[in-house]
């Protein structure tokens, strides 16, 4: 399949949105509500915890995607990842790691000797970056670096059918097989979509398909997607998976349900994203992923909360954006080459 100008410029933009969404995500998760009945809560907690959690699955699905259509070689693979994960991955995972040791020793002054030790730096700079974000970026890096096995299942229909099997079925009921190195070595969500994306791949006509969906059909897609948001929201307004286990059998499925009906509908959105501004904007997407949280979003929220309560979530999400996108342009304009690097060549 040859991505034409037109889909790959949607897919830009698509790429945009989610980041919005994962920022989303991040500055809600840390606020402290005081009442689920509010209608504060609901728009919140709808947003960050309904049509915002298929953003991850979106960026894992097109990662697959993208690179089952663009492979030659695992050589020219790791190469090209070197340059546009690695290196930006390495360069922002130490200076959090800097920035984390100088806010713990000026500022929380909890710093103990041990801190400092080369190795406590390094799991830190490497293997558990401050900002939460990272989880996603460590992942790709390790699948794309096992991305020869998963193309053998991938080429095997027995297999690859197998292979979906089992990861939807661990997906579903929330099972994560791989040890825990700070995060899982491979969260089973971002597996399973990645391996949906590689699979599209060898079914182009399969993900038009998904893009396509138009009309009532999209509508009613919509109409389904909303109502059970709030069906969850207000059922289960606690419901948190991450790393924890504060749900049941019916609300997890409830909302893998909302994640599967997510993807498809911001993918058959994409196909009305085509916009100039957007696609403009969306050079900065993989800057606005790197930078939008540690240590921005501290101090965004400590201040956002002091001054807008419960409200400053509407605040700092845009705001967090916007001071991305103005660090992106200095950055670009200042220092175009370390610009380069951090932003992985793009």
């Amino acid at each position: 399949m040859i991505i034409d100008k037109n889909l790959s410029n949607q897919l830009k933009v698509l790429n945009l949105i989610s980041i919005m969404l994962v920022v989303c995500i991040h500055y809600g998760d840390n606020f402290d509500y005081k009442s689920f009945d509010t209608l504060n809560f609901v728009i919140q907690s709808s947003i960050k915890d309904g049509i915002a959690r298929a953003a991850v699955p979106v960026f894992a699905m097109l990662s697959g995607f993208f690179l089952c259509l663009t492979w030659r070689s695992y050589i020219v693979t790791l190469k090209k990842r070197l340059h546009s994960l690695v290196i930006p991955y390495l360069i922002c995972g130490c200076l959090f790691a800097i920035l984390m040791c100088l806010y713990r020793m000026f500022i929380k002054h909890n710093m103990t000797w041990d801190d400092l030790r080369l190795p406590f730096f390094l799991y830190n700079a490497l293997v558990y970056p401050p900002s939460q974000q990272f989880w996603f970026l460590r992942d790709l890096i390790i699948t794309i670096s096992i991305s020869p096995l998963l193309l053998f299942i991938l080429d095997r229909l027995i297999l690859r059918i197998l292979m979906l099997a089992i990861l939807f079925l661990l997906w579903l009921f929330e099972i994560q097989p791989f040890p825990i190195y700070g995060w899982y070595l491979i969260n089973i969500e971002f597996l399973f979509f990645y391996f949906i994306g590689l699979s599209l791949a060898k079914k182009p006509y399969l993900f038009t398909l998904i893009q396509n969906c138009r009309g009532r059909f999209l509508f009613f897609l919509i109409v389904i997607l909303i109502f059970l948001i709030l069906v969850r929201v207000r059922l289960y307004p606690t419901f948190d998976l991450w790393y924890i286990h504060n749900y049941n059998m019916f609300s997890l499925l409830l909302q893998k349900v909302i994640i599967f009906v997510g993807v498809i509908v911001l993918i058959s959105l994409s196909r009305y994203m085509n916009n100039a501004h957007l696609l403009n904007f969306s050079q900065y997407s993989f800057f606005i992923y790197l930078f939008h949280h540690y240590p921005l979003i501290a101090v965004l929220q400590l201040v956002g909360e002091k001054i807008f309560g419960d409200f400053s979530f509407y605040i700092n999400v845009p705001f967090s954006i916007i001071l991305c996108v103005m660090f992106a342009c200095l950055l670009r304009k200042i220092l175009p080459n370390i610009y380069f690097f951090v932003n992985g060549g793009r």
